[in-house]
């Protein structure tokens, strides 16, 4: 479970701290959460096409690294020092969907 963040809104998020004189460490995400498999089924309901998702779990993933089983960050800090409007994940996943023009 994650927080998945297009690489636009962390650079706008990165924009935002510079133009606060902000420094130091800062966690930024979109706001919401969602597993791979649920992101993947907004996908799929978004851009209206059909697949046939079969739920899996981490563990039964072989991979080259160990993965946490749930790695949403703390934002607090970052929505504390600034006034930016984190888009939940699924508002900006529809967001670029619609701009590649594909479906």
């Amino acid at each position: 479970v994650g927080s998945p963040t297009l690489t636009e809104e962390v650079a706008k998020a990165a924009a935002e701290l510079i133009k606060n004189q902000r420094r130091g460490i800062y966690n930024f995400t979109s706001s919401g959460k969602c597993s791979w498999y649920g992101f993947a089924e907004k996908i799929f309901e978004i851009t209206g096409l059909t697949a046939n998702l079969n739920p899996v779990k981490s563990s039964d993933i072989s991979r080259p690294a160990v993965r946490p089983e749930y790695s949403v960050l703390d934002c607090s800090k970052f929505k504390r020092d600034t006034n930016f409007m984190i888009q939940r994940w699924d508002k900006s996943l529809r967001t670029f969907l619609l701009s590649l023009n594909l479906y």
